[in-house]
């Protein structure tokens, strides 16, 4: 019979302490956006989600917990605080960890076509065939919706 071990025993075993910074380094398995998880009785957790609730308590279900120092494999429950989803995107563009525009992995267009479409008079449909993007993105283009950092560019 397989033995069931204690879940913060897991925890602490699959996390080391760095020095320098003062996290919680996780050294287990990862999700697909590179996050800790955990197993605990087959259902999968987030790591840093486990250790506030071990350490500081439960998180609300609409509420993220956030890494107050930018490290996703920190599980240091005092680097750890909770938030709306909003607050960490805000997070996100004050610290610099937004990636846009064609430092997106999933990015099918480069900046200049980017420019040229929001500049273009061409039909939506035509430079949606000509890129293999949808019309939709030609649009959130040309709106300003997407590619939004090149508002600044044109005014």
């Amino acid at each position: 019979m397989r033995e069931i071990r204690d879940p913060v025993k897991r925890f602490y075993d699959l996390c080391i302490p760095e020095p320098n910074s003062g996290c919680w380094l996780w050294l287990g398995p990862l999700n697909a956006k590179g996050y800790g998880r955990l197993s605990i009785r087959k259902k999968r957790v987030l790591a840093h989600r486990f250790s506030h609730q071990q350490f500081k308590g439960d998180v609300p279900k609409h509420l993220c917990v956030l890494h107050e120092c930018d490290n996703k494999l920190c599980v240091n429950p005092e680097h750890l605080s909770t938030g709306t989803q909003a607050k960490n995107s805000a997070d996100m563009v004050a610290r610099g960890r937004v990636c846009c525009g064609e430092a997106r992995e999933t990015s099918k267009l480069s900046a200049q076509e980017a420019r040229y479409i929001r500049m273009s008079a061409e039909r939506g449909v035509d430079l949606a065939r000509c890129f293999n993007i949808s019309q939709q993105v030609v649009c959130d283009i040309r709106k300003g919706r997407s590619w939004k950092h090149l508002r600044e560019e044109l005014l």
